[in-house]
């Protein structure tokens, strides 16, 4: 059920990178597993080492263990521990896809978050202005990826705005339903990281609250949400000549 949800999660958000967290003294099955599915989906990565308070700083050995699996996971790149600003030279545009970089910090002293937080400032999107602007003029398309059912407040999912822009009290319709049905609605609110925006544009990840004129009768995970006069439809199947 873990790799299920992960899965979901990398291929329905479509990110530009990941952040592998990983806890100092414990690189475990489920660590392994991350690699695969980062490997599968060969999204660019870097790598959290937390919790350095609980091993002594002579214990070199997760370090080497966590190496052994970079270089099984991309033959073509060396792990880089990033100690210090100076180490950011070898992360510039030419050679930054030379490495996997990895990053020891200590939520307990703060100890390298400020590293992290440079090198979170140093990474771009993998869309150009140009891209971007084009997507935003074409009619919104809304994926969404998770539900939550909150009395008194309505339906709220969570998802990806793949184009388009999507607006507070923007008319939209929900589907496609059981036999391929859409279900119009008025969206109610946005939240982006658990504060409200007014708005959305392409490839940002949201929760968005909306209310439909008639019940939905089911809601699922992988369903989208459109505008209101957009002439999508659904296809049961389809054939290619």
């Amino acid at each position: 059920r873990y790799m299920r949800t992960t899965i979901q999660a990398v291929s329905g958000y479509a990110p530009h990178f990941i952040a592998l967290v990983i806890a100092s003294g414990n690189l475990n099955q489920m660590t392994i597993e991350n690699l695969q599915i980062i490997k599968a989906f060969k999204i660019p990565f870097f790598v959290i080492l937390t919790k350095i308070d609980l091993v002594s700083p002579d214990d070199t050995g997760t370090l080497k263990q966590l190496n052994q699996l970079l270089i099984e996971v991309d033959k073509h790149k060396t792990p880089l521990v990033i100690g210090s600003m100076n180490d950011f030279r070898l992360l510039d545009d030419e050679n930054a896809k030379k490495f996997i970089p990895i990053f020891c910090v200590s939520n307990v002293t703060g100890a390298g978050l400020d590293l992290v937080q440079k090198y979170l400032f140093l990474l771009s999107p993998n869309i150009n202005e140009n891209e971007r602007r084009q997507l935003e003029k074409q009619s919104p398309e809304f994926h969404i990826d998770e539900i939550f059912r909150v009395q008194g407040v309505g339906t709220i999912v969570g998802g990806l705005l793949v184009r388009g822009t999507m607006n507070e009290k923007m008319k939209v319709k929900c589907g496609p339903g059981p036999n391929g049905e859409f279900y119009n609605g008025v969206v109610k609110s946005i939240h982006r990281n658990k504060f409200p925006c007014k708005s959305i544009k392409p490839n940002q990840s949201a929760s968005v609250c909306f209310s439909v004129t008639n019940e939905l009768p089911i809601l699922r995970s992988g369903m989208v949400l459109v505008a209101a006069d957009d002439d999508t439809s659904a296809s049961v199947f389809f054939q290619v000549r």
